[in-house]
């Protein structure tokens, strides 16, 4: 079977390139473990300097390999052109700057009153006013941009008095139906009508790679560890009501979840409500079941610099599922205020 493909492959690329660029994305997205390395793998590097042979797809070693490793591993930059949708901070910085070093081409559509025009001023960038969604369309397509990601927080605007034009205001309406509107579902309406009109909405993990093992000086404390457990039980319990991505737990007490106000907000917030001047670990995690191409939970420095400004003893994140902005400045910075960044598998 293997063998039947790959050579409709060679006879047929052309037909079923736009096929396997789509099944790729799909489980880049959707998958994690996937135990289809051997045809896939087979694909792929049939095009590059150094293709699989059959002997080499049948090596056993081959069909333990996670899928999207091995396809991350030749493929870092499947796409030449990105386009990235600017709310606030570094993360649209990052992306836009690690897609650049390795090649590509970036153009950012920077949301007024969010992104902050100082920082793109070494990139390709426009602003746009929120709900002027037909300038960012157009945008895109005048440099043939196919893949968009939208990067960076966004302040929710009063849905009611935002000034739209012809395009946003169909956006809107599909906004305004819905009875309930966590972020989820909305980012999830955005991004519907985004690759409606032809563009492929793809995951900021496309452009940063999954995070390096990340160890700082300090280690959680067994307690620390306890507190961990029970903040992340805590929000793989309610991430399907789309909740925050975030909690703050102290010796055994569940002290904040992150709302409206965002990870730094509550960091603050929680620090009042301890019974000790100090302590506590922040617990960030993806919501479950979470689409994730978008909203991906995020920490950097500034989030360390509030704990430490707070009191805080670390930071706990989810494994392969939180992305570190500048992660060396990060763990570095961690371990000047004497504080802990630890991984951990959502087992729950």
């Amino acid at each position: 079977m293997i063998r039947q493909i790959a050579k409709m492959w060679q006879i047929h690329s052309s037909i079923f390139k736009n096929w396997i660029h789509k099944v790729w994305w799909y489980l880049r997205t959707h998958i994690q473990r996937v135990r289809c390395t051997r045809f896939f793998s087979l694909v792929y590097r049939s095009h590059s300097s150094n293709p699989l042979t059959i002997k080499n797809v049948h090596d056993p070693n081959m069909r333990k390999v996670d899928l999207s490793i091995a396809l991350h591993s030749n493929f870092s930059n499947p796409f030449s052109i990105v386009g990235i949708i600017a709310g606030n901070g570094l993360l649209p910085i990052s992306l836009a700057e690690s897609f650049i070093t390795q090649g590509g081409q970036c153009y950012i559509a920077a949301l007024e009153g969010e992104a902050d025009p100082t920082l793109y001023k070494d990139l390709t960038h426009q602003f746009f006013k929120i709900g002027m969604v037909k300038p960012i369309i157009e945008y895109f397509r005048k440099y043939d941009v196919k893949n968009i990601i939208l990067a960076g927080g966004v302040k929710r605007p009063n849905l009611k008095a935002i000034k739209v034009d012809l395009m946003g205001s169909r956006l809107l309406a599909r906004i305004l139906k819905q009875k309930f509107l966590g972020d989820d579902k909305l980012l999830s309406i955005v991004t519907d009508f985004l690759e409606e009109k032809g563009f492929n909405v793809v995951s900021s993990y496309e452009i940063l790679n999954a995070n390096n093992s990340i160890k700082t000086r300090i280690a959680p404390s067994s307690i620390d560890n306890t507190d961990i457990e029970l903040g992340m039980k805590l929000l793989d319990s309610i991430g399907q009501l789309d909740v925050g991505q975030s909690v703050i737990v102290d010796n055994g007490y569940i002290i904040g979840i992150e709302a409206a106000e965002g990870t730094d907000n509550l960091i603050k917030r929680c620090s009042y409500l301890r019974k000790n001047s100090t302590g506590g670990v922040l617990v960030k995690m993806m919501k479950k079941g979470q689409d994730t191409r978008i909203d991906i939970p995020t920490i950097g420095p500034e989030t360390i610099n509030n704990l430490a400004s707070y009191g805080y003893k670390g930071v706990a994140i989810q494994k392969e599922k939180v992305i570190v902005i500048e992660l060396e400045k990060t763990i570095e910075l961690a371990n000047k205020c004497g504080l802990f960044i630890v991984e951990k598998l959502n087992i729950y």
